[in-house]
């Protein structure tokens, strides 16, 4: 069953706080998603970022070294604190953000949580556009810009072997387009997981949407509708 709720609808960060619209809290199998594009929301976002992120997302803004890459990061992270505040009754500058546990290692980069919060969130930026998705179940989200030829090249290898398969046998022109789609899929997945990219990327056969494409159980995949040049995509955890 591919999951169904709001996918996905546009948000731009306010700058009254108090004016900012509501999410409904998602259901079982009922993700909600938001599209927020830094352009729009960057000069709002910059405002209220001193009094809503916390010590660690203001170390990881200083460690970019690009501008535009702090200022989507900073974007992105105070629009997440915005839509998560309401859902859990709490001022957004108020939540304590973590990570679980890794499944590996034990260390602290798992999925992101908000401590003592049930509700699951995924967030993913590319270029200057932001996806941050809720669920009430472990939930990933990816979204990237569209690979060039020569990118799809040089991560191929990092396929399923059935994934280099299907790609292998399209029109040059389409890889680019089709790679992205299986790729955004796939980094859903591990973000699903709590893996995220320390799980070697050739073990899960993700696909590209294509009836019998898909490989993995325990998750339902579906593409998020998002601008031209853009691909997305929304994973989310159900009963094996």
């Amino acid at each position: 069953m591919t999951p169904t709720g709001d996918l996905t609808s546009p948000f731009s960060v306010p700058e009254d706080l108090s004016s900012a619209p509501a999410v409904r809290r998602p259901a079982a199998g009922r993700p909600v998603v938001r599209l927020i594009d830094a352009d729009e929301s960057s000069r709002a976002a910059a405002r209220h970022a001193p009094r809503l992120l916390g010590p660690e997302e203001w170390t990881r803004a200083v460690a970019l070294r690009r501008g535009p890459d702090r200022e989507v990061y900073v974007t992105a992270h105070v629009a997440l604190r915005i839509l998560l505040g309401p859902l859990l009754k709490r001022h957004p500058g108020d939540l304590p953000m973590g990570r679980e546990a890794c499944h590996g290692c034990g260390a602290p980069h798992g999925r992101p949580v908000v401590r003592g919060s049930r509700l699951h969130f995924s967030l993913s930026h590319s270029g200057r556009l932001i996806l941050v998705a809720f669920a009430a179940e472990p939930v990933g989200v990816d979204i990237e810009q569209i690979a060039s030829s020569q990118a799809v090249e040089q991560a191929r290898d990092a396929l399923h072997p059935a994934e280099r398969q299907e790609l292998d046998t399209l029109p040059e022109a389409r890889r680019p387009r089709v790679f992205t789609d299986i790729w955004t899929r796939k980094e859903a997945y591990l973000k699903m997981l709590g893996s995220g990219l320390l799980r070697d990327t050739r073990l899960d056969r993700v696909g590209t949407g294509r009836p019998g494409s898909t490989g993995v159980t325990g998750a339902e995949l579906t593409s998020v509708p998002v601008p031209s040049g853009y691909a997305a995509a929304l994973c989310v955890a159900v009963p094996v």
